[in-house]
C-alpha cells in the first residue's frame, strides 16, 4: 500500500528515462486507483492505459503545447461516467461527485506510483474531444485527466509550500 511520508511532496516529473515500466507495477498502481473511495461506491472511474509510443506522441500534441509528455513511457487517462452519478444524485452528482471520485483515484495513482519509485505528472490541460477520438473513448465517458508516468530523468526543485498554519483552522 502506498503511504505518504512527511517528506513526500508530490513533485511533478516532466522528463522520463527511456525505460519501460514493468507490467506488475502498472497493475499494482491501477489496483490502488480502483480502491479509491467513491460516492455511493459507484466506482465510476475508467482508465485507459497507454504504452504505445506513437499514441503517446499523438496525445502529447493534444495537450496544449506540453510536448515533454512524449518522453513518458506510460500515460493513464482517467475518465468518469457522469450519467451514472446523475442517476443517483442528480445534477450535483453529475457536476461534482464524479469529478471528486476521479480525483481520489488519480491521487491513489500518484501515491502508488511514487511508492513504486516512478515519477508522475497530473495533466489537466488537453483537448478533450481529440483525446476521446484518439483513444476511442465512448461519448458517455469523460476524460478527466492524463497522468504521465515513468522513471524520472530529472530532480525538480522543491516547491514552496504554504505552512500548515495557513492551511488548517481550529
Amino acid at each position: 500500500r502506498a503511504v505518504i511520508s512527511p517528506n513526500s511532496e508530490g513533485i511533478s516529473i516532466r522528463k522520463y528515462l527511456d525505460r519501460p515500466v514493468e507490467y506488475e507495477k502498472l497493475m499494482n498502481i491501477l489496483d490502488a486507483a480502483s480502491k479509491a473511495p467513491s460516492a455511493g461506491n459507484l466506482q465510476d472511474w475508467r482508465f485507459v492505459l497507454v504504452t504505445d509510443r506513437n499514441l503517446i506522441k499523438q496525445a502529447a500534441g493534444y495537450c496544449i503545447e506540453q510536448y515533454w509528455i512524449q518522453t513518458a513511457p506510460v500515460l493513464v487517462i482517467a475518465c468518469a461516467v457522469p450519467e451514472k452519478h446523475e442517476m443517483y444524485y442528480g445534477l450535483r452528482g453529475k457536476r461534482l461527485y464524479n469529478i471528486q471520485d476521479c480525483a481520489a483515484a488519480i491521487e491513489n495513482i500518484l501515491l502508488a506510483a511514487t511508492d513504486a519509485d516512478l515519477g508522475t505528472c497530473w495533466i489537466g490541460a488537453f483537448e478533450e474531444e481529440k483525446i476521446r477520438s484518439l483513444f476511442g473513448i465512448p461519448i458517455d465517458v469523460r476524460p478527466q485527466a492524463i497522468i504521465s508516468m515513468g522513471y524520472a530523468d530529472e530532480t525538480p526543485k522543491d516547491r514552496q509550500l504554504l505552512p500548515m498554519e495557513q492551511l488548517v483552522y481550529f
